[in-house]
C-alpha cells in the first residue's frame, strides 16, 4: 500500500489545500450536470441504452457543451483547461 501511493502521490488530492484556496471538493456539480445531459435524451425520448451508450452519449455532449467539438473532430485534441 505504501509503495502504490508513493507511486500515485502527485494525483493525489489534498482536500484541506482547495478548502483554503476556496475550491470545491466534490464533483456533484459534474455529475449533476451529466446526469441533466443524458437524462434529456434517454427519458425525454424514452430510450433505452446499455451503459457504454450512455458513456459515449455523454462524451460527446461534454465536448459540444464545453466548444471543444472542432478541436477535437480536427486535430483529436482536447484542451482540458480548468475552469472555474
Amino acid at each position: 500500500l505504501s509503495k502504490y501511493l508513493e507511486n500515485k502521490r502527485e494525483w493525489i488530492t489534498c482536500y484541506a489545500l482547495r478548502k483554503k484556496a476556496g475550491l470545491k471538493n466534490s464533483s456533484n456539480g459534474v455529475e449533476c450536470q451529466n446526469n441533466v445531459l443524458v437524462a434529456e435524451r434517454q427519458k425525454n425520448g424514452k430510450a433505452s441504452w446499455r451503459p457504454e451508450g450512455s458513456s459515449y452519449l455523454s462524451s460527446i455532449t461534454a465536448l459540444f457543451s464545453n466548444g471543444e467539438d472542432m478541436e477535437w473532430f480536427y486535430n483529436g485534441k482536447i484542451s482540458l483547461k480548468m475552469t472555474v
